[in-house]
């Protein structure tokens, strides 16, 4: 199961779901997979026909995009209000509560948003297939307070069934003192990769008491090939996609603001297939699922692949696009290199740009030192569509290098197709000099801390907050096409 709460505005399912089917299902089990997060916005909304949101998007129809979202995002609006939520179709339900087990425990027995949901379509169903164990995975911080509320149900429904929980956001927060009362509602915990661990689980003969089990290191050859039945990929809005990972972590994984390939392994790196693997698992997704469009969503798609792959996607005859995420790094500034991505199949390359060419970027200690207009040229030129990730408010910049980066994305829209603007977070697990977490919060749930300076260095969170928004309004104004959702996930692809 994969909880409510996740982005409302996607092309495809969290690759949990199918990577952890993959594994139980190699191994003759019967398993079913609900993204829960999909059925709940199913239920409560409204969500625009996908061939509406296709041709706004090709006719670059902006006035019809924001009609669309924010009639959909309406209808989540009103259950919000009923329960004193607030909603937002990225972000999803959420309140200003301390993050703490406690909090969340006085909620959910007053009820939340998830609760009819729960008891009208989700328990009946689980006791009438009386499964013998239930696995819950979460990746975002709002799922918390409705995985909490579901691990309570299921323990009075079905107090004989197995509970296991993981996810990026279990393992993040393993360390907190909050987390053991999470930890007491369910027997089976997984921390990092969780493949293997869960056939161990499935496989035992006897199953007790509460384990903790954690792999930080599954080889490459045991990687399951993502299993989707019984999702219907066409549900999503957008234009639907198989998300695949080639690459577990970042290999380079030093960004001084990323925590998200920890929730891989201690390392953040737990490496990465080799093409020959990649196209046998490929070919069999394309031939079994009838799908033709695959999302590479390695945290960094190393371009020492690109050609490898394109011969191997050659040998095989596969007809397939792809796009993936990418470091800045001077491989992309060739256009050999492009021209045989593209030629492969290859529409689309996400690069963390973070900071305007024109500020300083060593505080980031991202190492990508490529030009990245002369990438933006190159990709233009072959006819790879370019998303930028942009961050204001790292400590070291200011409000200066913010503007610059806005600056840097007007000026280039002809070169760029979207980009995301967001505000600077202290996240769990992250420590950078200058910055102070104020006290007790490692204690809570939170997975991104409220933080004081030592110094002038650094904005403060409201400031960081204020500065993100001025920015993103502006480049709303200037060249909607950048930001907007439904933009992204309804003209990602040609043809």
């Amino acid at each position: 199961m994969f909880p409510p709460n996740w982005s409302a505005v996607t092309n495809s399912p969290h690759l949990a779901l199918p990577l952890l089917a993959g594994s139980i299902s190699s191994e003759s089990h019967e398993v079913k997979i609900w993204d829960l997060s999909k059925r709940f916005y199913n239920k409560y909304g409204l969500q625009p026909d996908k061939n509406v949101i296709i041709n706004a998007c090709d006719i670059e129809d902006f006035e019809m995009l924001d009609k669309l979202y924010f009639n959909w995002e309406d209808d989540f609006i009103k259950l919000a209000r009923e329960r004193k939520f607030e909603f937002g179709l990225i972000s999803g339900f959420y309140k200003k509560i301390e993050p703490t087990f406690n909090s969340y425990y006085y909620q959910i027995k007053e009820g939340t948003v998830f609760s009819q949901f729960y008891d009208q379509y989700v328990y009946p169903t689980l006791k009438e297939i009386n499964p013998s164990l239930i696995g819950v995975s979460i990746s975002s911080f709002n799922q918390l307070l409705p995985t909490i509320e579901l691990l309570f149900g299921l323990r009075k429904i079905l107090p004989k069934t197995k509970i296991i929980l993981g996810g990026n956001v279990i393992t993040r927060l393993k360390d907190s003192s909050e987390f053991r009362k999470i930890k007491d509602l369910t027997d089976y915990l997984v921390f990092y990769q969780g493949e293997k661990t869960i056939r161990k689980i499935c496989n035992l003969p006897i199953r007790s008491s509460v384990h903790i089990y954690g792999d930080e290191y599954i080889p490459i050859n045991e990687w399951p090939i993502p299993y989707f039945n019984g999702l219907n990929l066409n549900e999503y809005p957008g234009i639907p996609t198989l998300p695949f990972v080639s690459t577990r972590g970042c290999y380079w994984g030093k960004c001084s603001f990323c925590a998200i390939p920890f929730g891989w392994s201690r390392k953040g790196y737990s490496g990465s297939m080799t093409p020959d693997l990649m196209i046998q698992q490929i070919k069999y997704l394309v031939s079994k699922y009838k799908m033709n469009r695959i999302k590479f969503v390695d945290e960094a798609f190393p371009p020492s692949k690109v050609i490898p792959l394109s011969h191997l996607i050659s040998d095989n005859n596969l007809k397939i696009q792809w796009e993936a995420y990418v470091r800045i790094e001077p491989q992309w500034e060739d256009e050999n290199l492009l021209r045989t991505a593209y030629d492969s199949g290859c529409r689309k390359l996400y690069f963390g740009l973070e900071l305007s060419p024109y500020s300083k970027r060593d505080c980031l200690h991202k190492n990508d030192n490529a030009n990245i207009i002369t990438i933006l040229e190159a990709c233009k030129k072959i006819g790879i569509l370019v998303h930028l990730f942009c961050m204001v408010g790292h400590p070291g910049t200011n409000e200066n290098d913010a503007k610059l980066t806005m600056k840097f994305l007007i000026e280039h829209q002809n070169q760029i197709d979207t980009a995301d603007l967001v505000g600077f977070q202290l996240h769990r697990g992250i420590s950078i000099k200058c910055l102070y977490p104020k006290k007790g919060q490692e204690n809570t749930l939170a997975l991104t801390y409220d933080y004081y300076s030592n110094n002038g260095n650094a904005l403060l969170p409201k400031e960081v907050r204020i500065l993100e928004h001025s920015c993103q309004d502006r480049i709303w104004d200037e060249v909607p096409r950048l930001l907007h959702p439904l933009y992204r996930i309804g003209k990602s692809w040609q043809n």
